[in-house]
């Protein structure tokens, strides 16, 4: 059966369980190709040398997972799926594709426009994980004004409280301009896995 990539979340990886015999292979979460209910999410799995791509499960159980980190040098596939007004954050199987929630990312506090903001964190659309730390980076997507930057407990996904600071637990990213024409939408993060 062919798969149908509308959009992905691209995580590239070398796992090291034994089920997976590849060690250049990148997971992607294509949204669409999933089949059943809940969810038209699907973890894919792709050669980085062949090309050769092959899905795992028939669903993820989601829709709307945007966002994914590897948890290096384990085969953990940390996701943050948006349902309704909720941020969910848990983990997708690499053998079976399906997503188990571990929590919530909730609300967080910071300083929007000169005064202190609370916020729903519902929508990241791009996480990386800190290999030094095993702090988990997030990019919380806002229409029509700068994200977000945040930091999540990979326990349970929460918003690390004060992580920029005493009552700042995001910072804004700001827009660049780029030949004219302003960019802002934040769709991947990367740490660097040797220095952080």
């Amino acid at each position: 059966a062919a798969i149908a990539v509308v959009a992905a979340t691209l995580v590239l990886t070398a796992p090291t369980a034994d089920a997976f015999t590849e060690t250049e292979v990148c997971f992607t979460i294509a949204d669409g190709g999933g089949t059943g209910s809940p969810g038209n999410d699907r973890l894919v799995k792709v050669n980085r040398t062949t090309t050769a791509v092959t899905g795992i499960g028939t669903t993820t159980g989601t829709d709307n997972i945007e966002a994914a980190a590897f948890w290096p040098g384990t085969d953990t596939l940390y996701v943050s799926n948006q349902s309704g007004s909720t941020g969910q954050f848990g983990t997708v199987s690499l053998t079976t594709g399906l997503f188990s929630q571990i929590g919530t990312h909730g609300q967080a506090t910071g300083t929007l426009g000169g005064t202190s903001t609370t916020i729903d964190v519902n929508d990241v659309d791009s996480m990386a994980m800190d290999p030094l730390t095993g702090i988990i980076y997030g990019a919380l997507r806002r229409s029509g004004s700068p994200d977000i930057l945040l930091a999540f407990q990979r326990s349970d996904g929460d918003v690390i409280p004060d992580a920029f600071g005493t009552g700042e637990d995001f910072v804004v990213i700001p827009n660049l301009t780029v030949g004219g024409t302003t960019v802002g939408d934040i769709d991947g993060l990367t740490i660097d896995p040797f220095d952080g």
